[in-house]
């Protein structure tokens, strides 16, 4: 068993032991730990069990009193209210007169409104006596006369009233106040504006827990917020300052109001204070911390955009500054609906991002950032979520409750795996996964039924779930360099599908129903071990873009020819010996690409093709050229280099379009003087050396030694 406090209480839970062994464990730790973390939390967890043992009462008692860490003795104080109330009058009358803890003398005051007893109100009085006698008070709290006629509810405020004064006013010695019977009526804040902030001064800034004990000064009449200029001196005033505003949205009265209105309309710039009229204090607050925040932001970070809506912060982009992490302040933007944070080297992301509900657009691309907080579940107005180049290992579970989301770009990253929450994302419409370590992808993601482009090249795939064939909307599938040896036939069912590709993979075949694919227009297979094409490819009479080049194709089917609308045909590099002889039915083509194949005589429906722009059949056995080139005419490329041409037709001056001519590693001796009535020709490239009639060309010949 490991004495752990969450362990042990779980062991309890499980019944693997029982409640006085639990609780002697977590005693046990309490008193023998050194860890004040670890004894914290098994304080904390004592409070989970159903009891009022008396053991467990002596031990949180001894806490209370003798113990110096300030945390432990806060948790004792809290448990003893809540399940020792009855025995709390000893070691709260005690901790009362000794304790110097602001947050454990609210928490023992608080519960004198639950307690009565004559002991203790003596107690109290006395202590009410000590305070209208200490120096540090120049106003008197309370009437002598009156303070016997006091009830403990009223002596617990009086205190709560002078603890706080007294704590504010040691960290702000230019804070100004006034009291009626005992109870702060006015605070001005307004006068610390030249107030220095020594290094001495930063421990007592930094915890601003009297500030949050404003809240408790119900008799305020009047308040004067931090001056603008000061609340941005550093991060502690900036703190302290926002502090002070959530302490006023807990007032939330009248008095808060008017405290943060004034404020407001101290602000130099006009768009924070556009339409403040009849605004709730919580917006009102907002709008403060709008401007505090982003001055502040800005004063850190100068080339900081950012767009202004009714008073509130909704756009924010930075880019290229280092700000290493996302300071928690920025949950203070609660009206952000854009966050642009791009090549900041950011390293994590706070918790406190969750808190931003109406964030739609996320872009944090080529950061540092290897996991994403939970939080980032609660970002349920979040559509666009762009993490490109970061180097994120593991996408939590809860990004699966981001139901509004429709852009998720996660390129570039360490991921291993995705979590099966994926296919929860019922919006999503762009999933780009490319360049990662994915060797699988969840069955889940066939539930993605609006996901039109899914993007997952560069990663370790061998296989696909058959549940692929249930994107619907899919449109767009990239693939390419991964390991896949075959494809699920299943996504040949995907019929929305435009764009397939393919290339550097393992694949030895495709599906035979690839004619289910009727709205594929790019398919892209290069450079994979193809020895065939199915017939069906032929009957995919959409498809505008073939490519498979680098396979080990030896012949085309027939149906190839089918292809009515195939604008590129790419099948350079493979073993293709010669060409369907209706080659020339695609009278779409534009683009015939079939160099470094074992190609030796071609077609004559080759000549047919009217659209053809260029050809390249560089690296063959060609030897001869027929005549009929010259129905080429839209022919701007023509690319031969490297066969066994010894001639070159004389009707190949009529291709009015030729613009480039490669004739380089050929037996040409003589060029026909037709191509000089070629008026758009630019190049002519072979070894003009060898070309006995070079001297008809001068234009093009460019050097002979």
């Amino acid at each position: 068993m490991d004495f752990k406090p969450h362990e042990i209480y779980e062991d309890f839970k499980g019944s693997r032991i029982n409640k006085k062994m639990a609780i002697d464990l977590l005693i046990a730790i309490i008193e023998n730990f050194e860890n004040n973390l670890v004894r914290k939390k098994s304080i904390e967890i004592l409070n989970k069990f159903d009891i009022e043992h008396k053991e467990i009462f002596n031990v949180l008692e001894n806490v209370l009193i003798s113990d110096s860490d300030e945390n432990l003795r806060l948790s004792a104080a809290k448990i003893i209210r809540n399940k020792f109330l009855h025995k709390a009058v000893v070691p709260f009358l005690w901790a009362l007169q000794h304790e110097s803890s602001y947050n454990v003398l609210t928490t023992i005051i608080k519960s004198l409104e639950e307690i009565s007893a004559d002991r203790f109100d003596s107690i109290l009085i006395q202590d009410m006596k000590k305070i209208r006698n200490d120096k540090f008070n120049e106003i008197p709290l309370f009437v002598k006369e009156d303070e016997e006629d006091l009830t403990h509810i009223e002596i617990a405020e009086i205190l709560l009233n002078n603890i706080t004064i007294k704590s504010l006013k040691n960290k702000f010695n230019k804070i100004q106040f006034n009291i009626e019977k005992g109870l702060v009526i006015e605070l001005d804040f307004s006068k610390i504006d030249n107030q220095v902030i020594n290094w001495k001064d930063r421990d007592a800034l930094q915890d601003p827990v009297d500030i949050i004990g404003i809240s408790n000064l119900k008799n305020l009449k009047k308040i004067d917020f931090f001056p603008l200029k000061w609340t941005i001196n550093n991060e502690f005033t900036y703190k302290n300052s926002i502090t002070l505003l959530t302490s006023l949205e807990r007032l939330n009265d009248e008095v808060a109001k008017g405290a943060i209105i004034n404020s407001i309309n101290t602000i130099p710039d006009k768009e924070f204070k556009a339409n403040i009229d009849n605004l709730s204090i919580l917006k009102l607050s907002d709008i403060l911390k709008n401007y505090i925040t982003i001055s502040f932001f800005k004063k850190k970070y100068p080339s900081i955009n950012y767009v202004i809506e009714n008073g509130e912060v909704v756009s924010i982009y930075l880019d290229k500054t280092p700000l290493i992490t996302l300071p928690n302040f920025i949950n203070n933007f609660r009206s952000l609906h854009s966050l642009v944070l791009k090549d900041c080297r950011l390293v994590d992301l706070p918790e406190s991002i969750g808190s931003l509900v109406y964030l739609k657009d996320l872009d944090l691309e080529k950061n540092n950032l290897k996991t994403l907080p939970k939080s980032i579940s609660f970002l349920k107005s979040l559509k666009w979520l762009n993490l490109k180049n970061n180097q994120i290992q593991k996408i939590p579970y809860t990004i699966g409750y981001l139901l509004s989301l429709q852009y998720l770009n996660l390129e570039q990253n360490k991921l291993r795996n995705l979590p099966r929450s994926i296919g929860y994302l019922n919006s999503l419409k762009h999933l780009n996964v490319k360049g990662n370590l994915l060797t699988t992808i969840p069955s889940s993601l066939g539930s993605l039924k609006n996901l039109k482009l899914l993007d997952l090249r560069s990663n370790k795939l061998e296989i696909l779930p058959y549940s692929i064939g249930l994107l619907s909307s899919l449109e767009k599938l990239y693939l390419d360099h991964n390991k896949l040896v075959e494809l699920p036939d299943s996504i040949c069912t995907t019929s929305s599908l435009k764009i397939l590709s393919l290339e550097e993979n393992l694949l030895k075949n495709l599906p035979d129903s690839m004619e289910l694919l009727e709205s594929l227009e790019i398919l892209i297979i290069s450079w994979n071990l193809l020895e065939n094409l199915p017939t069906s490819v032929g009957t995919i009479t959409s498809l505008k873009n073939l490519r498979i080049d680098g396979n080990k194709i030896k012949e085309f089917p027939e149906s190839i020819c089918l292809l009515s609308s195939l604008e590129l045909l790419e099948a350079s590099n493979n073993k293709i010996e010669f060409l369907p002889v209706d080659i020339g039915s695609l009278k779409s083509l534009k683009i015939l690409l079939l160099s470094n194949n074992k190609l030796q005589n071609l077609p004559d429906s080759i000549y047919s093709l009217p659209y053809v722009e260029k050809i390249n059949l560089s690296e063959n056995n060609i030897n001869c050229l027929s005549k009929s080139i010259s129905s080429l005419f839209s022919l701007k490329e023509l690319w031969l280099i490297g066969n066994r041409l010894a001639d070159i037709p004389e009707s190949i001056g009529k291709l009015r379009s030729l613009k480039l001519l490669k004739l380089n590693n050929n037996d040409i001796k003589q060029l026909p003087i037709t191509l000089n009535n070629i008026d758009s020709l630019e190049e002519i490239s072979l070894n003009w050396k060898n070309v006995e009639n070079f001297y008809e060309f001068k234009s093009f010949v460019k050097n002979i030694n």
